[in-house]
């Protein structure tokens, strides 16, 4: 993991870096970081703080600050928290959460290997940490290097995940991006021999560190090395091992004799997670963490019922009962999530015991919208409930068992809330409008919404609003957190208040550039006076400029008119990617500008198969005096699914002065 090369002198105890913090003392030196446990001054409250020096190398130099562009985006109670990344006196600084406690890989070699139980609530735990960075981040984000030394439990029994120095976060063009690096034991085949990396391959160290804390040992230490099939047997003989090292590519050996008290089921998925293709591992740790979930449940449920067994022969036998008992078996647990983000949706399953003689055929699902209570519907029979909503509120779900033409309840009930998802991109420039939105919303069911949006530091002109957006103006750089809560009335059921989950992104005066899609933005390309691939309407007004541009000459020059905005240059691109994120950005500059003068920049989207108009403009209107140099400016929107649409751009400019446009380039950002 990096080199190990010369250390600095320890910092002593009292030493003030930045003036802001205060060295308390050496916490833990290593080949990379050294790590001082540190204080925050100027604050009432003690908060201990983590701050870890790099040691002087280069290698170890780009990990770092690929850790630090990664953590910074990031909000989740079982990661870190990033508060500061500085160099001073040559020697580059991260200050974070101080985490104390213990390694999951120190607990097994003071425990020895852990039991199923035990190992299941960690598992959950991380599985839910990884389905928070692959699905919900504001970037998707690959860890890369998954292990017991880099889980924390903490005190409260709390799993920590740490050291995102390899961390991969795709298209964003991070050093992590480049980084060749990885943890022999744990690492998947396609990473060892730097392959491209998913979140397959922290699938694959998940499983590693499963059988680690199951049995002491990783799959390549164990005898023989070969691995497990679907089922949790070894292959057949003469089967060849995988591509990768002996054992690790292959994954468990041995099952039945190295994990005698683990049960088939959890056998299975460690299997899985451990096959040596991508595409035979489970797909995303959602998956993982539904299968996890239910054999979780299925043994609270089997010990549950063994416990009332007891009970009863207790009864049985201190009352000498001749008379037969017939018990009422007890209402099985859901298993899922409790709650969903609207537009999206997620799988419930009934927990039942491996003995359940019913038939999945027998088992319906009704769901009650407590905004709507009009009765329950039978929405889908079996086992499992695919559910989702583009409906704000809560959801009351219930499976029964029909039978004879009757039905009993067979699972407890449940509230599942859905919740308002905020489409928001990892970047936002300052000093410009820019529109919050909700992902995914209807208004249905005598449902009303009243959104109230949160942005601590930004203006917000109306922090509520009976709309699904919001405009903001960021007033400076920095990371930001955004967040809405809507409250749900309804004229036939109950009035109740939702709150998303709150989003962090950063406000800068630049954004960092992504894959264009659209041809000749920079106005490089002319043909006969005229940029190619655009159309330049009243050209007495505007006109390519060959001698001034952003980046290079050569830029769109709009001359002063008063009136309507009728001059105007236009551009059409496919957007062949539906239920995508995209932006348009330009640079303007400005000469001369007086009361009434106005950059325009527009997006109209057409059907590809007519002309006809598929989805609401966008448009984005600055108000300018004066001489303005260079700036960016960014219009944001989603294509929904369906088929693909054809962007036209527009910039336009009226009232007094000059205005000069170069550089307009259109991006995917999903």
């Amino acid at each position: 993991m990096g080199a190990q090369n010369r250390r600095d002198p320890v910092l002593p105890p009292s030493t003030i870096l930045q003036n802001r913090y205060r060295i308390l003392r050496l916490y833990d030196q290593g080949g990379s970081a050294t790590v001082y446990l540190a204080e925050r001054l100027g604050v009432d409250e003690h908060v201990p703080l983590a701050v870890k020096q790099l040691n002087p190398d280069a290698f170890g130099l780009a990990e770092f600050k690929n850790e630090v562009n990664v953590l910074y985006s990031l909000n989740h109670p079982n990661l870190p928290k990033v508060y500061d990344f500085f160099e001073e006196d040559g020697r580059h600084y991260l200050v974070m959460d101080f985490v104390t406690g213990r390694t999951l890989k120190q607990k097994v070699a003071e425990e020895g290997p852990l039991g199923e139980d035990q190992v299941l609530g960690y598992a959950l735990q991380v599985a839910g940490i990884f389905t928070y960075l692959h699905k919900k981040a504001e970037r998707k984000i690959i860890h890369r290097d998954l292990k017991p030394s880099n889980l924390m439990l903490t005190r409260a029994g709390q799993v920590k995940l740490l050291d995102f120095g390899i961390a991969r976060v795709p298209d964003a063009r991070l050093p992590g991006d480049r980084i060749y690096a990885y943890t022999e034991d744990y690492a998947s085949p396609e990473q060892k021999a730097n392959r491209p990396t998913d979140e397959r391959s922290d699938i694959y160290s998940f499983g590693v560190t499963l059988y680690f804390l199951l049995t002491g040992i990783t799959p390549g230490e164990a005898p023989g090395g070969v691995g497990l099939t679907a089922t949790g047997t070894a292959p057949a003989a003469g089967t060849a091992p995988a591509e990768g090292s002996a054992g690790q590519a292959a994954g468990l050996s041995d099952a039945h004799k190295r994990l005698p008290r683990v049960s088939r089921e959890l056998r299975r998925v460690i299997a899985r997670c451990l096959k040596p293709e991508p595409r035979d591992r489970y797909q995303s740790f959602a998956d993982v963490a539904r299968d996890l979930a239910a054999i979780r449940q299925a043994r609270r449920t089997r010990l549950t019922r063994m416990l009332w067994v007891a009970a009863a022969v207790v009864m049985v036998a201190a009352a000498a009962l001749s008379a037969r008992l017939i018990f009422t078996p007890s209402l099985y647990p859901v298993v899922g999530p409790s709650r969903v983000m609207a537009g999206n949706s997620a799988t419930l399953q009934v927990g039942l015991p491996a003995g359940w003689g019913g038939s999945p055929n027998e088992i319906v699902w009704e769901v009650v919208d407590t905004q709507s209570l009009d009765g329950g519907a039978a929405v889908e029979r079996g086992q499992y409930l695919s559910f989702g909503s583009t409906d704000l509120g809560v959801f009351r779900i219930q499976a029964f068992v029909e039978r004879d033409a009757r039905r009993r309840p067979l699972s407890e009930l449940v509230e599942v809330v859905v919740y308002p998802g905020l489409d928001l991109p990892a970047e936002v420039l300052v000093n410009q409008p820019f529109y919050l939105r909700c992902l995914g919303l209807t208004e249905s069911g005598g449902r009303e919404y009243s959104f109230a949006w949160s942005v601590p530091g930004a203006d917000l002109p109306e922090p509520t609003t009976s709309e699904p957006r919001c405009l903001m103006v960021l007033p400076s750089t920095g990371h930001y957190t955004a967040q809405v809560t809507v409250t749900v009335k309804a004229a036939r059921g109950l009035e109740v208040t939702v709150a998303g989950d709150p989003v962090t992104f950063a406000g800068v005066t630049e954004l960092t550039p992504l894959t264009q899609i659209n041809a000749n933005g920079g106005f490089d390309k002319q043909y006969g006076g005229r940029p190619v691939d655009w159309s330049l309407v009243y050209t007495d007004y505007v006109a390519y400029d060959p001698s001034v541009g952003h980046a290079a000459p050569g830029s769109l020059r709009f001359a002063p008119r008063e009136g309507a905005p009728s001059a105007y240059a236009v551009q059409l691109t496919p957007l062949r990617l539906a239920d995508t994120a995209y932006r348009l950005t330009v640079w303007f500059k400005g000469q001369g500008l007086g009361a009434g003068s106005k950059v325009i920049v527009e997006a109209s989207f057409r059907s590809t198969t007519d002309e006809t108009f598929v989805l609401p403009q966008e448009t984005l209107t600055l108000d300018l005096a004066g001489d303005v140099g260079w700036r960016q400016v960014m219009l944001y929107f989603r294509i929904p699914p369906g088929g693909p649409v054809n962007l036209e751009a527009y910039l336009k400019h009226t009232g007094p002065g000059t205005v000069w446009f170069d550089d307009c380039v259109v991006e995917a950002i999903d």
